[in-house]
């Protein structure tokens, strides 16, 4: 008997190798764009956002509690929770060439850019969350991805920065 190949499966798993796999993040997952490991590279893919002001969106602070952990107790110590965001321009190898925009102080885990961004650019984003415990102030690390030897790359401005392009239109 002969075997067909399935188009049904088949689909699915193209559409997947096509669009990268998600990467490793330390710090804030970012909810839109994600963060997307290139197919036929061993770097980050930039991602296509919707427009030349996109909504960034990434995780709330804090995290919910994972079941293995006692974090609850320390969760209902965290208070005036507010995010920081910054923007780098993609120069050359990918490296951030230029802090372009920059916001503090944002009340909830998304920001639509203000002022539109160039079209048809390559741009690197993070995002942290400042906060008290027992009123006394903290900030989380600069969200980025853990690639290879760089994750313990702990730089500012860093080329493991989320990524995202802006449409051409």
């Amino acid at each position: 008997m002969k075997r067909k190949n399935s188009p049904v499966l088949l689909v699915p798993l193209v559409t997947y190798l096509l669009a990268g796999c998600a990467a490793p993040v330390i710090g804030l997952q970012p909810r839109y764009p994600q963060v997307r490991q290139g197919f036929f590279t061993s770097g980050m893919a930039f991602v296509e956002v919707d427009s030349w002001q996109p909504t960034l969106k990434w995780e709330s602070f804090p995290p919910p509690p994972r079941p293995e952990a006692d974090q609850e107790k320390q969760a209902n110590r965290i208070s005036r929770v507010t995010y920081d965001l910054r923007i780098w321009r993609a120069g050359k190898q990918d490296q951030p060439v230029g802090l372009i925009y920059e916001r503090h102080g944002l009340p909830a885990p998304f920001h639509r850019v203000e002022s539109p961004l160039e079209p048809a650019a390559k741009y690197l984003w993070t995002v942290r969350a400042r906060f008290e415990i027992d009123d006394k102030p903290r900030v989380t690390d600069w969200g980025r991805t853990g690639f290879g030897n760089l994750q313990a790359l702990d730089t500012i401005p860093n080329r493991n920065f989320y990524r995202f392009a802006t449409p051409a239109n």
